[in-house]
C-alpha cells in the first residue's frame, strides 16, 4: 500500500481548530484513499488486465486545492445532493428557504453543504473508516438537528461499500450521495467508455435542470443505456449542456449501472438502494482544471455516476419521498465493485 501511504501527508492539516485527516483502506492490490474533509474519496487505485494499479478517480494533490475550490470531488453532498428549485420547499405547511448557491436554487445542499464539513473521526482500520456529522438545526436553511453517520468499508478483494445512516429531532428532508469521478482508462475522456444503467425512464428536466415532474420512457437513442454502449459526447447527446446530466429512475435490482473501459479492461459495478443514479461527464465547455499527478482536467475527462433520490424531491410528491421524520433512520447505501474483463 505504498503508493497512498506516500501520499497521506499532502492531506493532513489543522483547520478551524478540527483536523483535517487521511486514511488508507485496503490492500497492495485495491487501495482507497479517504479524507474527513467532505468525507471524500480522494483516490481509488485498482489493476487493469495486465495487474497494473492506477488511481481511477479525479481529485487534488494536496489538501490546500480542496479547501481553497468548490469541486465536489469525491465528496459526500448533502444535507441535499442534486437540486431544489429555487431552494424552496414545503413540510407540514411551513415554507422552508435553502441556500441558494446554483443559477438561483440549491444544488448539493448550498454553498456550506457537507462536502464542506470536516468529519468526526469514529473508528478507523485497514478495512473501514466511519465518519460523524452534526448538522445543526436551520444549516443552510434546512429544519432540524441532523446527526448523520457514514461508513466506508473493504468488502472482498476490491469492493468498497459505502453506508449511510441519519437520524433528525425535526421532520426533514435528506438525500445524501457519493460524487466520485470516475476515468478507469486515465485516458483524455471518457468517449470510450462503455456504460449500462438498469434503468427504463428518466426524469425530464426543463433548461436549467429543474425537474418538470414528468418521468420519460427511454426510447432508442443517446439516453438509451439498457444495453452497454458507449457514453456519446456528441451532439446527438441531445443536452444543451454539453453532455450528460441526467437522473435515471432505477427499476430495481443489481447492477444498477456497470462502466467499463475496454482499453485497460477495468470494469466497475454499482448495487444501491437509491431509487435514482445521476449520469454526469464534466460538462465544463472550455474550461480546465489542475488535478492529481500533473494532470489537466477538461471536459468529459471523467463521469460521475451519482446513486441517490431524485432532484427536487420534496416538490414533487409522486416522486420517492426523501421526508425524515423523528423516530427514522435514513439508511442507504453504494456499493462499488472492480474487475477486469
Amino acid at each position: 500500500m505504498t503508493e497512498f501511504r506516500n501520499k497521506v501527508q499532502n492531506y493532513q492539516k489543522e483547520s478551524f481548530g478540527k483536523r483535517i485527516q487521511a486514511f488508507v483502506l485496503g490492500h497492495s492490490d485495491f487501495q482507497v484513499l479517504l479524507s474527513n474533509y467532505g468525507a471524500r474519496i480522494i483516490g481509488i487505485m485498482t489493476p487493469d488486465r495486465k495487474g497494473e494499479l492506477a488511481d481511477i478517480c479525479a481529485g487534488y494533490d494536496h489538501i490546500d486545492e480542496y479547501l481553497r475550490g468548490s469541486s465536489y470531488f469525491g465528496a459526500i453532498c448533502g444535507r441535499f445532493a442534486n437540486r431544489i428549485a429555487h431552494g424552496t420547499f414545503e413540510l407540514d405547511g411551513q415554507i422552508h428557504r435553502t441556500n441558494l448557491n446554483h443559477r438561483g436554487h440549491t444544488l448539493h445542499g448550498g454553498k456550506d453543504g457537507f462536502h464542506t464539513k470536516i468529519w468526526e473521526v469514529l473508528s478507523y482500520n485497514q478495512e473501514e473508516l466511519i465518519l460523524g456529522l452534526n448538522s445543526p438545526d436551520g444549516d443552510m436553511g434546512f429544519p432540524g438537528n441532523l446527526s448523520v453517520r457514514l461508513s466506508y468499508r473493504i468488502e472482498g478483494s476490491s469492493q468498497i461499500m459505502i453506508q449511510y445512516s441519519a437520524q433528525t429531532d425535526r421532520p426533514t428532508v435528506v438525500n445524501l450521495a457519493t460524487h466520485s469521478y470516475f476515468n478507469l482508462g486515465r485516458t483524455a475522456d471518457i468517449s470510450q467508455h462503455i456504460l449500462q444503467v438498469g434503468a427504463d425512464h428518466i426524469t425530464e428536466v426543463n433548461e436549467e435542470l429543474i425537474p418538470t415532474g414528468k418521468l420519460l420512457e427511454i426510447n432508442d437513442g443517446p439516453l438509451d443505456f439498457r444495453i452497454p454502449r458507449p457514453i456519446r459526447l456528441d451532439s446527438e447527446t441531445g443536452s444543451i449542456w454539453r453532455g450528460y446530466d441526467h437522473n435515471f429512475a432505477l427499476r430495481g435490482g443489481h447492477p444498477a449501472a456497470v462502466l467499463t473501459d475496454p482499453i485497460s479492461g477495468r470494469r466497475l459495478s454499482i448495487e444501491t438502494s437509491q431509487p435514482g443514479l445521476q449520469l454526469y461527464t464534466c460538462n465544463w465547455g472550455d474550461k480546465t482544471e489542475s488535478g492529481k499527478y500533473g494532470q489537466t482536467y477538461r471536459a468529459h475527462s471523467f463521469v460521475c455516476l451519482e446513486p441517490q433520490h431524485f432532484p427536487d424531491s420534496p416538490n414533487h410528491a409522486h416522486f420517492p419521498g426523501t421526508r425524515l421524520d423523528p423516530g427514522q433512520v435514513y439508511d442507504h447505501y453504494c456499493l462499488y465493485s472492480f474487475d477486469t474483463l
